[in-house]
């Protein structure tokens, strides 16, 4: 395949020139390796010129790797890498598995109680691994399930260390979903990720119907967010859940420290 340059926004990129016969593959490759160059939010104008596809075909792959969840679209209508990918780049292999479930492992045999790992595709965070207690839990979800990313103490911690544009695109459709007499909710929920981020942690209780308690830490590398770990166990147990808390942050430390260590992931700044 040609490598040419090109302007675009008074830079010059490196792009991949046009070519008769190109495969629908080729050209949705040569949309994505966009994100190598440009720094989001892209716009389809630019990632139409840089793949050197027509603007038409362009918006129909982009649809496409939107619904994929490749790309996320923003508020203004920017485009941005998906939180898709994230998720495939850190389950996608058997390495990261062997990576992380040492630690959950004993992280569960250390306090006794269910501990989870979160990874966020799109609007959702889905579990991706579990470990379960001596302390029996209700077990409401199940690894591989998805829930939305407010409605769980690992989606909230996700959602609060995202970049801005995502926090903010993901508050305005809670403000578009929210019911007339509900008209504080999204500021409500916003309040709540700034501390979240501010603490380092995220507390939650849920009824399931016994009522839980969850606790959970954000894991980086490379300066963004790559999953949340969490801490799930009965409300009514003697020891406050905040006691776990130096635990759970210190697997999350050490899993950042694995991370680093590991090639596998791309240097994108997916959230």
């Amino acid at each position: 395949m040609v490598i040419g340059e090109k302007r675009i926004g008074g830079s010059i990129v490196v792009g991949q020139a046009a070519q008769p016969g190109r495969s629908v593959i080729s050209k949705a490759l040569g949309i994505m390796s966009a994100f190598e160059s440009l720094n989001p939010p892209v716009s389809v104008q630019e990632l139409a010129e840089y793949a050197q596809v027509p603007l038409s075909t362009t918006h129909r792959i982009i649809g496409e790797l939107i619904d994929w969840g490749a790309l996320e679209r923003d508020k203004n209508g920017g485009l941005h890498l998906g939180g898709r990918l994230t998720a495939l780049a850190s389950t996608g292999t058997s390495s990261m598995r062997q990576l992380f479930l040492p630690h959950l492992e004993e992280l569960c045999a250390v306090t006794g109680h269910t501990v989870s790992l979160g990874l966020r595709e799109g609007d959702e965070v889905r579990i991706s691994e579990r470990c379960y207690g001596q302390v029996e839990t209700p077990r409401l979800t199940r690894v591989g399930s998805r829930l939305r990313l407010d409605l769980t103490a690992m989606g909230k911690t996700l959602l609060a260390h995202a970049p801005p544009w995502l926090q903010e695109t993901y508050l305005s459709r809670v403000e578009a979903d929210t019911q007339p007499k509900e008209p504080t909710a999204p500021a409500r929920l916003k309040s709540a990720l700034s501390q979240i981020k501010s603490d380092g942690f995220a507390h939650t209780t849920h009824r399931i119907p016994e009522e839980v308690e969850v606790l959970a830490v954000p894991v980086h590398h490379q300066q963004r967010i790559i999953c949340a770990l969490d801490l799930m166990r009965p409300t009514d147990h003697q020891v406050p859940i905040h006691r776990f808390l130096p635990a759970l942050q210190a697997t999350a430390n050490t899993m950042q420290a694995e991370l680093d260590h590991f090639q596998a992931l791309p240097a994108w700044d997916t959230g």
